[in-house]
This record gives C-alpha cells, structure tokens and sequence, in this order.
C-alpha cells in the first residue's frame, strides 16, 4: 500500500489531468470543430485514463485515512460527481453549442468537489 501522500498526489495530478481534457475537447467544440477533430483520440484516452487514476488515488486515501463502509454523505457526493465529470464528454460531444456553458459547469462541479472533501458537509 502506498502513502497518504502518494495517494494525494496522484488524486490532484490526475484531478488537473482530467480537467485539461475536457477542457480541451470544450475548446475544439467551442471553434465549431467536427466531432472527429484532430486530438480527440488522445483527448478521450486521457480523460478515461485521468478518470481511473482519480478514482484510484480516492479510494487509496479512503483507506490510509481508515474510512470504510458504510461511507459518510461526502464520499457519495464526490462519486457523483466523478460520473458527472465522466458523462460530461457525452454532452460536448453531441451539443457544442453548451460548449460555453459547460466551460463553466465543469468548472463548478470540480469546485464543489475541492469544497466537499475539504469541508466534509454531509
């Protein structure tokens, strides 16, 4: 088992990972880009690889912290909004003209993800 900070790091790497994605594929749609533009391959790779390490450096600091089930409100939350942030490219993908909107949303979701696991409200 690696350490609590191993498991940080790769959490908030692969947070930023993530983020750079979707924050690529809302750019190429937001320029009226067709649905197979160049880099969207390596875009979607590194969104779905980006999503395994988040959830693994998650549940790695679920473990070094001694949480176990049944899990408290939070941990649902952040599951949540992992699949928010997971589907997310479903909507890019289909709808560019959200393409501004959902710059902003991803944004806000990833936020209320810091918010939630820094202040543990539920």
């Amino acid at each position: 088992m690696l350490s609590y900070s191993v498991y940080k790091v790769m959490h908030l790497v692969a947070l930023f990972a993530l983020l750079m994605s979707l924050g690529g594929l809302v750019l190429a749609r937001l320029n009226h880009s067709d649905k197979h533009f160049k880099g969207r391959r390596w875009a979607l790779i590194f969104h779905g690889v980006s999503l395994f390490f988040v959830l693994l450096g998650g549940f790695g600091l679920l473990a070094r912290l001694n949480i176990h089930t049944p899990w408290p409100g939070w941990i649902w939350v952040k599951l949540g909004l992992w699949l928010l942030l997971g589907g997310v490219t479903v909507l890019i993908m289909r709808k560019p003209e959200w393409s501004k909107a959902l710059w902003v949303t991803i944004l806000l979701i990833a936020g209320y993800g810091v918010y939630v696991a820094h202040y543990k409200p539920f």
